[in-house]
């Protein structure tokens, strides 16, 4: 047996009571809950699992999942002005729900739906869960900060309590990885292959591997690609001498490769591709390189591990924190 019981906040949110009640234990069936509201001055939405794409997809397109472990049932639709049109949410955050709201060309609309039990669940008696309609004109992440509230007043979802060592400041020697300290040592490994119709390699950029993992044939026939397309690398392109084609060079910490394409990287070839050698070893605990400090030995200074932490500076909370 279904029953809805529906609630109007002071604040003018609206609440959907979903109660499922059986006598005796049963399977709770699949269960979908379905509204809309006019496509008015909506531009935009957004979701916990929606990323760079936030267009308003059609209302037929599939829906989005939450559960225990990912995301949280939540979307918002808002204008360019960041403007809140509507926000709902359902108070089911541990077992898998589908949401979904799209839009209805031919009327105009956006339509939404919950779809609680896609899948198989153990035999009930009760259930009970809401849905939170926000359709007040505020900023959208007023409205969501106010979901994050709602979600914290229920008992199973009492945020845990953070100690203050978690508030304090912290520093990971990986922060130093990002200044590219091996980029000149790279460039220096490109020039040395000695490619005589490849111009001096003087700048490599950082770029996502998606955009240079270009898929090679081998001469046994195989297809290969050679990067993680999820993975930052330094690369760069430099025209081939007297061709229309390009060099592509990639690498990372353990390899690098020199390959040419044509157009838009049509017909890929590889030129070399090779382990590089090991040649850093950690001279400090934060990552930086004291063998090219200027003040080394001018001030006689040993170097962060051959001092303990102590260079010519001073002592070095970081190192000594590392040491600790």
């Amino acid at each position: 047996k279904l029953n809805t019981v529906t609630e109007k906040t002071a604040s003018g949110v609206e609440l959907l009571h979903i109660i499922l009640h059986t006598e005796t234990p049963a399977i709770p069936p699949k269960t979908e809950i379905k509204w809309e509201i006019p496509n008015l001055d909506i531009q935009t939405r957004w979701s916990p699992v929606i990323t760079f794409n936030k267009f308003i997809p059609a209302d037929w397109s599939s829906p989005l999942t939450s559960n225990l472990a990912s995301s949280a049932p939540v979307m918002s639709f808002l204008n360019i002005h960041g403007e809140n049109r509507m926000t709902f949410a359902v108070s089911e955050a541990m077992r898998p729900v589908q949401f979904a709201g799209g839009v209805n060309e031919e009327q105009n609309l956006i339509s939404c739906k919950v779809i609680l039990f896609s899948q198989p669940e153990s035999p009930l008696t009760e259930y009970k869960t809401t849905i939170r309609i926000d359709r007040r004109n505020i900023y959208f992440a007023d409205s969501i900060r106010d979901v994050s509230d709602w979600f914290a007043g229920f008992k199973e979802y009492t945020p845990a309590e953070v100690p203050a060592q978690a508030l304090e400041p912290i520093y990971s020697t990986w922060y130093s990885y990002h200044q590219n300290l091996f980029e000149k040592e790279l460039e220096a490994e490109f020039n040395a292959l000695g490619i005589e119709d490849m111009e001096e390699v003087t700048d490599l950029n950082a770029l996502h591997g998606a955009y240079i993992n270009l898929q090679y044939t081998l001469p046994g026939g195989q297809q290969i690609r050679f990067w993680d397309d999820d993975r930052i690398y330094l690369a760069s392109q430099l025209p081939k001498k007297n061709s229309d084609r390009c060099y592509g060079l990639t690498a990372d910490e353990n390899y690098l490769l020199v390959c040419e394409y044509g157009e838009n990287g049509t017909d890929p070839e590889i030129v070399v591709y090779r382990r590089r050698e090991k040649k850093h070893m950690a001279d400090s605990r934060c990552g930086l390189h004291c063998t090219g400090c200027t003040y080394k030995e001018s001030c006689g200074c040993g170097g962060c591990i051959e001092t303990n932490g102590h260079p010519f500076h001073g002592e070095c909370p970081v190192a000594v924190c590392c040491q600790q």
